[in-house]
């Protein structure tokens, strides 16, 4: 699985949708980098290739489906500088997405950990309420599918209930109440 990572404002999140980069890291008085990790052979950067040239003082970054086509999104706020949007302009690959609402936990599910079988893995994410320095990523959890079968998705809420999800559709955002006792 790529991942997407980040310096002050630290990102780790799936990066199947993402054009062929693999992994960003934008981080304050330096070059914004992007590192494609090839595995066995380290990392490589391409970030002149993924057009992220700016030479400002970057701080926070999150990463959001900011226009809800499956496609992650990076927001660069920086030190003494306008504010920049990296739109990723990816074919999408299939994808999943989870906007957890809590009842008897509390409401943004902050705590609730999910995990999806995806093909012949796992991939699991928790909801987080604080992700990075001046940044914070959508509680909405993107599972990145590629080519592969979503099963199974296992939700543990912070109250401790376990809710089993069979057959969601991909592509598509699902809200997901918690269930009560």
């Amino acid at each position: 699985m790529s991942k997407i990572a980040g310096a002050q404002g630290n990102i780790f999140e799936d990066a199947k949708n993402w054009p062929p980069i693999g992994t960003a890291s934008l981080s304050g008085y330096e070059r914004s980098r992007v590192l494609l990790n090839r595995g066995q052979a380290g990392f490589v950067d391409v970030a002149q290739e993924a057009g992220v040239t700016d030479l400002l003082d970057g701080r926070g970054v999150a990463m959001a489906d900011l226009f809800n086509n499956g496609l992650l999104d990076v927001v660069v706020a920086n030190e003494k500088g306008r504010a920049l949007l990296y739109r990723n302009i990816a074919n999408p690959s299939h994808w999943v997405e989870l906007k957890l609402v809590g009842t008897r936990s509390n409401r943004s599910a902050i705590g609730a950990e999910v995990t999806a079988e995806i093909g012949p893995g796992r991939q699991r994410q928790v909801v987080d309420g604080g992700s990075g320095f001046c940044s914070q990523n959508d509680r909405r959890l993107h599972f990145g599918l590629g080519d592969q079968r979503l099963g199974r998705v296992t939700i543990r809420w912070p109250s401790g209930t376990e809710q089993v999800l069979n057959g969601l559709a991909i592509d598509q955002l699902h809200v997901i109440t918690e269930p009560p006792r």
